[in-house]
């Protein structure tokens, strides 16, 4: 669906009902800077998808139905990487 658009740089796929990301997803998305992914259906997200959105700035993802258990734990450990880097702790500011 992304095939041509390397240079985009913000997408917006809030509240569109998605339940999971998958890497051909995001790998034609090499310039993006804004990623919206509120208010879907998300209850996990794959440890190498976390690895491809390292290399996005704004990634909102407040408002998905997250589940809390073992496999969330690369999930939470990279929100709490991505805060510190919002405070100015890291080296990335700016997250939303």
């Amino acid at each position: 669906a992304f095939k041509g658009l390397e240079n985009l740089q913000t997408l917006l796929l809030r509240s569109n009902s998605l339940q999971e990301l998958e890497v051909p997803f995001f790998l034609p998305l090499r310039s993006l800077l804004h990623l919206n992914l509120q208010n879907n259906a998300l209850m996990s997200v794959d440890t190498l998808i976390l690895q491809l959105m390292e290399a996005i700035p704004w990634v909102l993802l407040d408002g998905n139905p997250w589940v809390c258990d073992c496999a969330t734990y690369p999930l939470q450990q990279w929100l709490k990487r991505r805060q510190g880097e919002r405070w100015g702790t890291g080296v990335r500011k700016g997250l939303g």
